[in-house]
């Protein structure tokens, strides 16, 4: 292989396709076992019942729901929902076994137009700290950056016949409709630019009207972040800071550290009115390329200390938690 950390090369790729769902024929083992015979594998194959993925891959490549609907089939927990002009995939309950695959991580507000390519990418799904990742086993030696965590509603926008629209994960509703309302000309550049790209991008709308928290004076949309469609590769802080200086639109803002984020952690526990924050972790590949947290760690987590309604108001901290493979493949 001329590259080995492309992670669907053009030789293979049609004997990939093949075992993309589940590892069943001898053309998709095959393909693995040549991929393996190269140093450095990028795949394993799971339990011969269980999907594979490529191990580069932290999210998976999504072009059409019909590579969706396999890894959901049969699951009660997620729903594809049909609207005149777009569908949407997303979950409406959560069980122990609903989200058992990287996949079905992902049915979190997916869009598809009509002919099932899709749209838009929202974030997918996160989990509550102490589900998937014990707090002390954090390695807070990582580089991250330490956000704001807004208190609104995350829109994004899409393209539906001709026209620009926001939406949440629903689809188009009356939150993302006030959103799109005051939307300026450079929140409106950055999104048209986006969808153009194959990006999805996600802000978060803040409103006097929309308060769960805290109490905003005016309507507002901030960059959150930007996610590669096809890829679901998320822009660094870094990368999103120059879309945001291009665009000349508001950026969630990073916070500097003055104590051990550890310790800050447990501060941020006590703290009053707040919706709390996003720490986000950045390792170096070895390509020397930093990639946000959210694409290429191996122990990746977003730390969202949130305030929920149980018995009156309280802070709970969240993690969104994506598995790292190992290639473990045996040596042809």
């Amino acid at each position: 292989m001329s590259n080995r950390h492309v992670p669907f090369c053009d030789q293979y790729r049609s004997e990939l396709r093949i075992g993309r769902g589940r590892v069943r024929t001898s053309r998709a083992l095959a393909a693995l076992s040549k991929i393996a015979s190269h140093s450095n594998p990028l795949v394993r194959p799971l339990h011969r019942e269980r999907p594979f993925y490529l191990e580069r891959a932290m999210f998976p490549v999504i072009e059409t729901v019909a590579d969706v609907l396999p890894h959901i089939q049969g699951n009660i927990g997620f729903f594809l929902t049909r609207f005149d002009d777009y569908d949407v995939i997303d979950y409406g309950f959560v069980g122990d076994d609903t989200f058992r695959s990287p996949m079905a991580l992902e049915c979190r507000g997916l869009k598809f137009d009509k002919d099932g390519r899709l749209i838009a990418r929202p974030f997918h799904k996160f989990f509550n700290l102490g589900e998937r990742q014990r707090p002390e086993d954090i390695d807070w030696t990582v580089p991250h950056v330490v956000l704001s965590k807004l208190d609104g509603s995350m829109v994004h926008p899409c393209v539906v016949r001709g026209e620009l629209v926001f939406m949440t994960r629903m689809g188009v509703t009356a939150q993302s409709s006030a959103a799109l309302k005051h939307a300026d000309e450079d929140i409106r550049s950055l999104s048209k630019w986006a969808v153009e790209a194959g990006i999805t991008a996600l802000f978060e709308f803040t409103s006097p009207e929309n308060r769960v928290v805290i109490a905003y004076d005016q309507p507002s949309l901030t960059l959150l972040a930007a996610r590669d469609n096809r890829t679901g590769r998320y822009s660094t802080h870094q990368e999103l800071q120059s879309l945001a200086d291009q665009f000349d639109v508001p950026l969630i803002p990073s916070l500097q550290m003055t104590t051990p984020t550890r310790d800050f952690v447990t501060i941020a526990r006590s703290e009053e009115g707040i919706e709390g924050y996003v720490i986000a972790m950045t390792v170096i590949d070895s390509n020397s390329r930093p990639h946000s947290m959210l694409y290429g760690t191996r122990r990746c987590l977003v730390l969202l200390m949130k305030k929920i309604s149980l018995h009156g108001w309280r802070k709970v901290l969240w993690t969104m938690w994506f598995r790292s493979l190992q290639p473990t493949l045996p040596k042809s």
